[in-house]
């Protein structure tokens, strides 16, 4: 068993090493974007853009299909042989083609609705939509590899290519949203992909691994042991979006398009703080999870989680906390001075929601399908409903006190759940 720990532990070490540089490269980049959309656009085009990261969001679990975690778990299986990788493999990418042909039909023929529902009639021209529709399909080709090359063990290998896709984005971000303002900046989010895709195509030709895709193993009935997963992955992506869209929407109805946006920068730190612990916990602890058959290596996961990558988190957030007058100015401009006050609800929320967040991996490993649609619906409505009295009361305030008081629920809900299951588990 000792082999078994010590492998375990330098695993560890080797994907938390790299993924660090990952989080570091990607950080340092969302930070310069988050400074330059703050000069360049203000608190008005962030809410905007932020409305677009949604609509990105949509399609990314569209054309997916939310395959991305049951892909990964079912490729890194060792009893799995190369012709069922073959048939897997084959299978999802004709179909991730297919949905991506249909998306991108709809999207060509509807943009003019989604530029006035879901944009809220940005300030963006046709020729935006052009450039947009053009970059999808790159965008989600690389997508599609970056799940076949985490799945088949090549997690070092994706994080090398997405540190240096953060650097090459931040140039191109600077470019494109310095020269074209909000329509750059929107289309940032998609052009820097391309890099990531031609960087995934060497080294799957070097891995020599196009031998898995053939047009003979297409097999729709490969799937059937990820429909579970993936069906749970799509809820999960297309409702948080939604969610967000939503509370966004009435800020901007209730507080105004400026106050919105300052809920938008407030999710962007949120976002970057969960880069690090998020990854970690899909990269490794989501496998370790999936791979323990019983309570007592589950219990080994939870404290390498709790004691090691927990700890770590919570001594950021209270850093960045304490320091907060120093870096929003720094980090934006004098214009989003108003989110200082507001970020200790934020900060309360997001040390909730990394709480809870190994515990909503044990819904995936478990495959408890249907427990999880229950508690991502029910908590999803819970935010929503508590965002909407909160924000007529409290504005901006009242949002993320309802954040902080939907993932408190939601915490104990769940740890609440999964120990009376196991007691229930251990009686039979």
């Amino acid at each position: 068993m000792q082999p078994k720990k010590a492998f375990s532990s330098q695993l560890l070490r080797r994907i938390t090493r790299w993924n660090a540089v990952h989080v570091l490269a990607k950080t340092f980049s969302a930070f310069c974007a988050a400074k330059w959309y703050a000069l360049f656009l203000g608190p008005m085009g962030m809410a905007h853009l932020g409305n677009f990261r949604n609509l990105l969001a949509e399609w990314e679990v569209l054309v997916t299909l939310g395959l991305e975690n049951s892909l990964i778990q079912s490729l890194s299986k060792p009893e799995l042989t190369d012709h069922d990788r073959s048939r897997l493999l084959s299978t999802c990418l004709a179909l991730i083609g297919a949905t991506g042909v249909l998306v991108l039909a709809g999207s060509a023929l509807g943009w003019h609705w989604m530029e006035s529902a879901v944009l809220h009639n940005a300030p963006v021209n046709t020729y935006f939509w052009i450039c947009c529709l053009s970059l999808l399909p790159f965008y989600w080709a690389q997508l599609y590899l970056g799940m076949v090359l985490n799945g088949l063990g090549q997690t070092i290998s994706y994080f090398k290519a997405a540190s240096w896709g953060s650097i090459i984005n931040l140039m191109l971000t600077y470019v494109l949203v310095s020269r074209f303002g909000l329509s750059g900046a929107m289309l940032s989010l998609i052009a820097y992909p391309v890099f990531l895709l031609t960087w995934y195509l060497y080294v799957l030709k070097k891995m020599h691994a196009f031998r898995f895709f053939t047009f003979q193993s297409i097999e729709l009935t490969s799937l059937k042991p990820l429909l579970t997963v993936s069906a749970m992955s799509i809820l999960a992506a297309i409702w948080n979006p939604i969610i967000q869209w939503y509370i966004r929407d009435q800020l901007m109805i209730f507080q105004g398009l400026e106050v919105a946006g300052y809920w938008e920068a407030l999710s962007r730190i949120s976002s970057f703080l969960f880069l690090f612990v998020g990854s970690v916990t899909t990269y490794y602890f989501l496998p370790l999870l999936v791979r323990g058959k019983s309570n007592r290596e589950r219990n080994i996961a939870f404290r390498r989680f709790y004691f090691r990558l927990f700890p770590l988190f919570l001594a950021g957030l209270v850093i960045l906390w304490l320091g907060r007058s120093l870096w929003v100015p720094f980090l934006f401009s004098d214009a989003f001075d108003p989110i200082e006050s507001a970020m200790t609800w934020q900060f309360a929320g997001d040390g909730l929601r990394a709480a809870s967040l190994i515990w909503g991996y044990l819904f995936f490993a478990e495959k408890r399908w249907k427990s999880f649609l229950v508690f991502e619906l029910a908590s999803g409505l819970l935010w929503m409903y508590t965002s909407n009295i909160g924000i007529e009361n409290q504005g901006l305030q009242g949002a993320l006190k309802a954040y902080t008081f939907t993932y408190f629920i939601y915490g104990i809900a769940v740890c609440l759940y999964f120990t009376y299951t196991a007691r229930i588990t251990q009686k039979d």
